[in-house]
């Protein structure tokens, strides 16, 4: 007989191959690897959602701007009724329309005003101090915000500029 048939340990010694506890190791190691690739792709394509929506909201914010530069009104609404004749009701707006007030470039600080309790005030309210609002022009500040919904999370983009408004005298 053969050398192998009397020692029966020697014959699973002599075989090639894996183990079971090999084979389940490397299959638990497998599915760890698949799972984290899996939330990397997946954190990807929500990173590139919030990045398409924050651009969306970006451009609806400027053309909402530029509406408001042809027709300078307050208020809030969707975009239900966009340009593109879709509509998209994920997304609504808010429009704020404010006078801003210019300070003169010579105004640095601003001192108390002489008055009959207080002897040694400077007096300021003097007609060589006043500002000169005679030669500014008439601006009003516009803010659009664009706010949307994400995750449960209110997400937000806000632009703000400011408009210069000849017809109500901006040159006196």
């Amino acid at each position: 007989m053969s050398n192998h048939i009397k020692n029966p340990l020697s014959v699973f010694r002599s075989r090639v191959g894996f183990t079971l506890i090999e084979v389940m190791v490397a299959t638990v190691i497998m599915g760890i690897i698949i799972v984290v690739i899996m939330q990397l792709f997946s954190g990807g394509l929500r990173s590139s959602e919030f990045s398409r929506d924050y651009t969306n909201a970006v451009i609806y914010a400027k053309n909402k701007m530029e509406e408001v530069f042809v027709n300078p009104v307050s208020g809030s609404g969707d975009f239900s009724d966009d340009v593109t004749g879709i509509g998209n009701n994920k997304f609504r707006w808010e429009v704020e329309i404010s006078p801003y007030e210019v300070l003169p470039s010579n105004e640095t600080s601003i001192e108390p005003v002489k008055s009959e309790n207080e002897p040694n005030a400077k007096n300021t309210a003097s007609a060589e101090n006043k500002p000169d609002t005679e030669n500014k022009p008439y601006l009003t500040k516009i803010k659009v915000k664009v706010y949307w919904t994400d995750n449960n999370k209110q997400r937000s983009v806000e632009l703000a500029t400011l408009m210069a408004n000849i017809e109500e005298g901006a040159f006196k």
